[in-house]
This record gives C-alpha cells, structure tokens and sequence, in this order.
C-alpha cells in the first residue's frame, strides 16, 4: 500500500513538472537530431538510472547467494567429517572399555586377586 502511495506521488509531481516543462529541446548524437519534450528527457534519464541501479543491485545479489552456497557446502563438507569423527570417537571408546574389562580379567586371573573389588596387600602392588 506504501509503495502504490509513493508511486501515486510521483506521477503527480512528473505530471506537474512535465505540464511545465513542455518546451522542445533537440538531442544530437551524431547525424542524428532529435526534437524532444524536456520532461521526456528527464523520465529518460530516470529510466536510466533505475535500470543502471537494478543491474548493480542483480550483481551484488547474485554474488551474495553464490557465496551463500559455497558456505552452506562447506558446512555441510564439514557437519560430515564431524560425524564421522563422532563415529570413530564412540568405536574407540567401545573398544577401550571391551580393552580395559579384558585387561582387568587377565590381571585377575595373574594374581587371583580382585582387584576391583578389594584393595589387596601394599606389596602386591609391585609385582616383584
């Protein structure tokens, strides 16, 4: 609703200044010779200049979202090593505890005392 206010006002004021501005003046490019409307020339050259702005504005936004792209791959590049070093993390620490219940059974079934559940003597600590 904004924008059709403001483009409503702005004709306005164009129609105002083009019912003022009616008087000819002549464009030259080369051998070519134009008789046109000052306010024609005026809507022209903001023509021009939107446009100009839009093509500048299309380029940095297309810049923005490849650049978008190519971090959102990353992260997921690197989401995916993260997973997978959380999965070799937890095979390592299943692999530990299977390595420390085979270590605490064969140093049981040594000396035939539980060392888990008693404190045994000072001197058995030593294996002499």
């Amino acid at each position: 609703m904004l924008a059709f206010i403001a483009i409503i006002i702005f004709g306005l004021g164009f129609a105002s200044f083009a019912t003022q501005n009616t008087s000819e003046i002549v464009v030259r490019a080369g051998n070519l010779v134009l008789p046109i409307p000052i306010y024609i020339l005026a809507f022209g050259a903001l023509l021009v200049g939107v446009l100009i702005s839009e093509i500048i504005h299309l380029t940095k936004s297309a810049t923005a979202a490849s650049l978008i792209r190519q971090k959102n791959e990353r992260i997921r590049e690197d989401q995916e090593i993260i997973n997978n070093l959380s999965e070799k993390i937890r095979d390592l620490e299943s692999k530990n505890d299977r390595l420390q219940e085979k270590n605490k059974e064969e140093v049981t079934r040594e000396d035939g005392i539980d060392h888990e559940n008693s404190l045994g003597n000072f001197f058995d600590r030593f294996h002499l």
